[in-house]
């Protein structure tokens, strides 16, 4: 038994099928189910039950399967001990974002990449939930999120700063001269909005405290540069962070006066594994380069 047959039995059992397991793990169907073949061989048990339209976990397989996953976390926190060892030149670092934290990060990112040369990092954008998914499973190292609703249960974190949100134009736009909006001034407008669960959508709900079908919403997108770039060459507005215009000279960012409250950005750790190097020097880079401007930001008028 090795490491390689428990990951590919893990992905076998979460996806029920070989055909996809094996392309996870860049191998062919038949090569993926000779190394389960060979495991199940080894430890006397049948895993799964192979039909021509399904497969099925086992008993045997539904008991090996958090015993594997324990085993492939361990291995994972042994390897990363050792990449420690020998000072970071090697080694891997998972992270998360939701995708406007790519505007927190960006040159924090820049910096640990130029120092670290050595650490291969993966960056991975996705909803608050299907990250904190992630993490809990240890596929993430690290994410960088608002607190999600369902909370943070069985999670190590650690507040990191304050952010605001603001109504984004370009700066030709009819009301970029103004130094501050309200929610009436947005409602004339047509907006551009993330899509549910993108954070500063679920923001903005929360202090309008109704849904933002009461306001002029022209178009829904789950990607933070082409709601960018939307704004760039129409008239419409959204309503993001001011770090997330940053380098975008044609956009800018006016308060609006009901999103006053800061909202709180935290950094969530898995509890109960190892932290590695890695993490906590990006993290450490992120408290000296990043913090410092977003308080500079949320200060400004």
């Amino acid at each position: 038994m090795d490491i390689r047959q428990l990951r590919y039995f893990i992905s076998v059992a979460e996806t029920l099928s070989f055909s996809e397991a094996a392309r996870r793990h860049y191998l062919s169907q038949s090569a993926l189910s000779q190394q389960i073949r060979a495991l199940e061989d080894e430890i006397g048990a049948v895993l799964f039950v192979r039909t021509t339209h399904n497969v099925i976990l086992t008993e045997s397989g539904e008991k090996l399967l958090p015993i594997a996953r324990r085993a492939v976390v361990s291995f994972e926190e042994c390897k990363s001990r050792m990449d420690d060892i020998n000072g970071m030149r090697c080694g891997r670092l998972n992270i998360g974002l939701t995708a406007s934290h790519e505007a927190f990060i960006r040159e924090t990112g820049i910096e640990f990449l130029k120092a670290n040369g050595g650490i291969e990092t993966s960056v991975c954008y996705s909803t608050i939930d299907d990250l904190f998914h992630k993490l809990r499973n240890h596929e993430l190292d690290m994410v960088f999120s608002v607190m999600p609703e369902s909370g943070a249960d069985g999670l190590d974190y650690e507040y990191l700063l304050d952010y605001k949100l603001c109504a984004i134009m370009r700066s030709t736009h009819p009301l970029a001269s103004r130094t501050i909006l309200s929610f009436d001034d947005l409602r004339q407008q047509q907006l551009v909005l993330p899509e549910p669960d993108v954070k500063e959508r679920n923001g903005l709900e929360h202090f309008i405290g109704v849904d933002t079908g009461k306001l002029n919403v022209a178009v829904r997108v789950n990607d933070m540069n082409a709601i960018l770039n939307l704004l760039q060459d129409t008239d419409m507005v959204s309503v993001m962070t001011a770090q997330s215009i940053i380098g975008r000279q044609h956009l800018k960012a006016i308060d609006v006066k009901e999103l006053a409250q800061p909202i709180k950005s935290y950094v969530f750790f898995a509890g109960d594994t190892y932290r590695k190097r890695a993490a906590e020097r990006l993290l450490q880079m992120f408290r000296d380069v990043a913090v410092p401007k977003a308080k500079m930001l949320l200060s400004m008028p």
